[in-house]
């Protein structure tokens, strides 16, 4: 990651979260809101770092439900 990557990455973080602790002790901070901005919170730091994220199965995962998502990556195409 170079610095350029870091510092985008952080201005992300706090673009997303200085109104969402703001809201949160307003009390008007909801599960929903959360979600709409760590979604594109995630998208927008995958963009800027160029990877491709491949997302299978997603249509049969409960909606009610928390999961713990781990990733696999395969260290031959991550070797420099």
């Amino acid at each position: 990651m170079t610095m350029w990557h870091l510092a985008r990455a952080v201005a992300e973080t706090a673009r997303i979260s200085a109104p969402t602790i703001v809201e949160g002790l307003t009390g008007r901070l909801t599960p929903e809101l959360c979600d709409e901005r760590l979604a594109d919170w995630s998208r927008r730091l995958l963009l800027q770092a160029k990877v491709t994220l491949d997302v299978e199965g997603l249509e049969r995962a409960p909606t009610n439900e928390a999961f713990v998502v781990m990733s696999n990556h395969n260290p031959t195409t991550t070797s420099p």
